[in-house]
């Protein structure tokens, strides 16, 4: 004898059987239930009874809704891919084709004037970066300011470089590159120029300030790492460049004694107002400590020397007295630097002689 069916089987059934979709054997097994199940007589009943109208507007309403939603689900589908195609659209335009304002501290550049014309160079250090959309804007101080735009590098913006001629009429007070001073009073401003003199500082006290100093001006680069220490408690102020590494593979002693003397020393005591004297020190070769010291009144003698010798080419320029006032423009800071370069590059070149310390003697003051 075959099992009877459950009221659960045969409610799970029953839509099938009123369809008659069912096998003839799940008929018979179905009809065997119905006849001792008055619940499940009842259930097949109203599933067999005729749909009334009623019934079919709420069936046709939920066929309705139905399409509405599926309807609905595919615009919403369609319009979260517009949203993403016009996003990654929209980024894609932004970085390729329209970019932002050019970034100053990653560019590198050169110039120089010719015939009353500046000629600036620009490159981009990143070789993913390209230019477009160059821009002189002249104000009524007689400022003109170069702009550019920065985007990625595609075949629409393919280069990284440019090149801007500035026509320098006698209205022209100086020439700006992104907000950053190029030129000025007649003097076009080197990119490291520029760097220190940023740094400049009123107090040697500020251990920061001056760290920002030293880097500007690539302390490390000369006599490799190196320590600072600061005499600020009564005067002369002091700064001390302890240099760890001597020699190095870029400069040896008397080098390294000659730039700091006579390029980077003098740039110390202008760019910290209040700084009397500069320090440096390193291990000599009979591997005792050797310390030079730079005073502010021996710089500026050294200075005038320079300039009486010739070291000035503006005939228009009246040189300041004191190295302490020639940052009062970026202009004056890179004559000094070009004064302080020459000699340098005189020294270097055997072209002029300078005095040597004194025999044995591991601290003296210059």
């Amino acid at each position: 004898m075959k099992p009877e069916l459950t009221c659960a089987i045969v409610r799970d059934l029953l839509p099938s059987y009123v369809e008659g979709l069912t096998s003839e054997e799940t008929n018979q097994a179905v009809e065997a239930h119905l006849v001792i199940c008055p619940d499940c007589a009842r259930l097949r009943a109203e599933l067999a009874a005729p749909e009334t109208a009623e019934t079919a507007e709420q069936r046709r309403e939920v066929d309705y809704l139905k399409k509405v939603k599926r309807r609905n689900s595919k615009r919403i589908v369609l319009a979260v891919l517009c949203t993403l195609l016009l996003v990654i659209g929209g980024f894609a335009a932004s970085i390729f084709l329209i970019g932002s304002t050019a970034d100053v501290g990653s560019m590198a550049w050169e110039a120089e004037v010719s015939d009353d014309t500046l000629y600036l160079n620009v490159m981009s250090s990143a070789s993913a970066n390209a230019y477009y959309g160059w821009n002189t804007e002249r104000d009524e101080n007689g400022v003109i300011n170069v702009t550019v735009r920065e985007v990625l590098v595609s075949a629409i913006h393919p280069d990284g470089s440019g090149t801007v001629e500035i026509p320098l009429d006698d209205g022209v007070t100086e020439v700006r590159l992104l907000g950053k001073i190029i030129w000025q009073d007649g003097v076009v401003i080197e990119r490291s120029t520029l760097r220190a003199y940023e740094a400049h500082t009123p107090y040697v006290g500020d251990t920061a300030a001056i760290g920002n100093v030293a880097r500007a001006l690539q302390l490390q680069e000369t006599g490799g790492s190196y320590r600072t220490s600061l005499h600020t408690s009564s005067r002369p102020y002091e700064w001390t460049v302890e240099f760890q590494e001597m020699p190095n593979m870029v400069m040896d002693y008397d080098g390294l004694n000659q730039k700091m003397r006579y390029f980077l020393g003098p740039q110390m005591l202008a760019l910290v107002d209040n700084l009397d004297q500069v320090s440096w020190t390193y291990t000599g070769k009979n591997g005792e400590i050797e310390t030079h010291t730079l005073t502010l009144s021996r710089a500026n003698a050294d200075l005038a020397e320079l300039i009486e010798a010739g070291g000035v080419n503006d005939a228009d320029w009246v040189p300041p007295d004191s190295i302490k006032d020639y940052t009062g423009s970026l202009a004056d800071f890179q004559r000094l630097r070009d004064l302080l370069s020459g000699r340098t590059f005189l020294i270097y070149t055997g072209t002029m002689e300078v005095e040597p310390p004194p025999e044995g003697a591991y601290h003296f003051v210059i």
